[in-house]
């Protein structure tokens, strides 16, 4: 009997903002201490209080389904928040709120995603407040299966 190895090209550092956390974001300004923008070139960005403007978000970000498409030959990628939108000067509990917004919306996109690609999930936690963070990465490993978490290089400077 002779065994194949499984060979997989990963790509391990990539970012995702779920479409559905934008629109909740949009629709519940104040639930989530964040504000969505409309910039005249059609794309937006998200506005985190005490931080200056973010930059737009691009549309390769807010979608899964193109990325095999921008990854030919990877079987893989390990995913999480992109940084500019981690929350981590928002109250402790609108963080707490948003990276459960962050976190279910893209388990929702993965659960509907139909393509080719694998994704290892990567949870954003509520830094500001370690207790929440510890509970929120325990919270979608467990019910999302997510595979830990993704966090800045710092926490509100």
């Amino acid at each position: 009997m002779t065994s194949q190895a499984l060979t997989r090209t990963i790509d391990c550092h990539a970012h995702y903002v779920s479409p559905l956390a934008v629109k909740a974001a949009k629709d519940h300004p104040e639930r989530y201490g964040v504000r969505v923008e409309a910039l005249a070139s059609g794309d937006e960005r998200v506005l985190m209080p005490g931080e200056p403007a973010g930059r737009p978000l691009p549309a390769d970000l807010l979608d899964l389904s193109r990325r095999g498409e921008k990854l030919p030959g990877f079987t893989a990628q390990a995913v999480g928040t992109w940084m500019d939108v981690t929350g981590y000067r928002l109250p402790s509990e609108e963080g707490i709120r948003w990276s459960e917004l962050l976190n279910d919306s893209f388990a929702e996109d993965l659960a509907s995603f139909r393509g080719s690609l694998h994704f290892a999930a990567l949870a954003n936690v509520p830094m500001q407040d370690a207790s929440a963070a510890a509970g929120e990465l325990e919270r979608t490993v467990s019910r999302h299966g997510f595979r830990g978490a993704m966090i800045a290089t710092n926490v509100a400077g």
